[in-house]
């Protein structure tokens, strides 16, 4: 399953091929956190693992997982576009870009199983499942919540604009401007946006 996800963010972003996600897995049973990147410097390069519950890559049981595994290979993608052009990530920029990616990823679902345009809401609803674990510490905690608060008012400002409409191309385009942004941009896009 993480080959289509990452072939379907490539392509939606127009990004050049990056190596095989897959290639980068390490499964460990029962994992908790499900799905986590690990980002080490390796002197020019980067040393990089996508550490996932086993169970998900065992077949995905239904939205919440496979959610997990988009989240996943967003923060894959995300790391090998910025390193390839030289450029930092935070790890607050790859949690608001996770979040994007899974409400794209619920559009595309939708649209595949139901054939048409999905009512709006539909995506937001689904991201607003997801709470952050209550063991987390305070600054990951104030991550994670400033991501999924930035996030739903883009979502919103998306469906608005772009899926209430059906104006697809439109969407697609600014998504791969959105994508290209530093982290500053995208939450100064957002503020204008959802005004």
């Amino acid at each position: 399953m993480l080959g289509p996800i990452q072939r379907g963010l490539e392509r939606l972003y127009r990004l050049d091929r990056a190596p095989d996600v897959a290639d980068f897995v390490l499964a460990m049973p029962r994992r908790r956190p499900r799905e986590e990147l690990w980002v080490r410097p390796a002197g020019e390069d980067l040393e990089i693992r996508l550490v996932l519950d086993a169970a998900l890559l065992a077949g995905a049981r239904g939205l919440e997982d496979t959610l997990l595994l988009v989240e996943g290979v967003s923060h894959f993608l995300c790391v090998v576009f910025r390193a390839r052009q030289g450029r930092p990530v935070s790890a607050l920029e790859l949690e608001l870009q996770a979040e994007v990616d899974k409400f794209v990823a619920c559009l595309a679902l939708w649209q595949r199983r139901r054939r048409g345009k999905p009512p709006v809401g539909v995506a937001r609803r689904a991201l607003s499942r997801f709470a952050v674990a209550p063991h987390l510490g305070g600054a990951l905690r104030a991550r994670y919540h400033v991501s999924a608060m930035l996030a739903r008012r883009y979502a919103d400002s998306l469906e608005s604009r772009f899926v209430r409409h059906g104006r697809t191309g439109e969407l697609g385009d600014e998504l791969r401007r959105f994508y290209r942004m530093g982290f500053a941009e995208k939450r100064a896009h957002i503020e204008q946006r959802a005004a």
